[in-house]
């Protein structure tokens, strides 16, 4: 079983390819004070980043798959409008936990974060006021650079084999999602409101293709984990 200081939920969707790997995260209130202390869990309001990552996840993805059986079960453009929006909801919230996490547990890791990447990790920069002075603010960045630097960053820090796929369908499914999610947000004719079968089919490859590369930088934290536990 993987270390309960860096594992993951992953229920079983539809969208998870067959040869995935599932695992099932610990009941972290069972976890003493002791015990998280020994596994450096930072905790915030109460909760580790383990387990608002665990709560977030399952919340999203439940929603993700109900959307995505309604929008191809029902004959509804509402449906599919829900499962659009699901789905990039569920990669923005993922992206930011995972980033979190990684910080959370880069010691236990042995992974090095400068101060200038802890900065974008936490999704903040900073600028200069009249003042003279500097303050933090967030950092506002497109959802596709997001995803592309996370998966990037995590695949050099967890050192994963698999390089994230930017070249093939899945990512085109995603890029072209991405911009019908756009315009369903910010519609301005009533073509930006439709989504056709050919629309929901390409969003279902986003949504196949995108778990596919959470699973992978999931299954780094894990080998990477044990690889350190070995090294004790």
């Amino acid at each position: 079983l993987w270390s309960s200081a860096v594992l993951f939920i992953i229920p079983p969707r539809q969208s998870i390819p067959d040869s995935a790997t599932m695992c099932y995260c610990y009941d972290m209130g069972k976890f003493s004070k002791g015990a998280i202390q020994r596994l450096q869990l930072h905790v915030f309001q109460g909760k580790t980043s383990l387990q608002v990552f665990t709560e977030m996840y399952t919340l999203l993805s439940s929603d993700l798959e109900k959307a995505r059986k309604a929008a191809q079960n029902e004959n509804d453009e509402y449906y599919r409008r829900v499962y659009l929006l699901m789905l990039h909801s569920f990669v923005e919230a993922v992206l930011f936990r995972l980033k979190q996490h990684l910080l959370d547990q880069r010691e236990n890791l042995g992974i090095t974060i400068t101060d200038n990447e802890k900065l974008v990790l936490d999704e903040q920069t900073v600028e200069m006021l009249e003042n003279g002075t500097l303050q933090r603010k967030d950092l506002m960045v497109t959802q596709k650079k997001n995803l592309k630097f996370t998966l990037k960053f995590l695949k050099r820090k967890l050192d994963l084999d698999r390089e994230p796929d930017f070249g093939g369908h899945g990512w085109e499914s995603y890029c072209y999602s991405l911009e019908k999610r756009n315009s369903l947000a910010h519609p301005k004719f009533p073509g930006d409101l439709q989504i056709s079968d050919d629309d929901l089919e390409t969003v279902t490859k986003a949504d196949d293709w995108i778990m596919e590369e959470l699973v992978s930088i999931m299954n780094g934290f894990s080998k990477l984990s044990g690889a350190k536990q070995g090294d004790n």
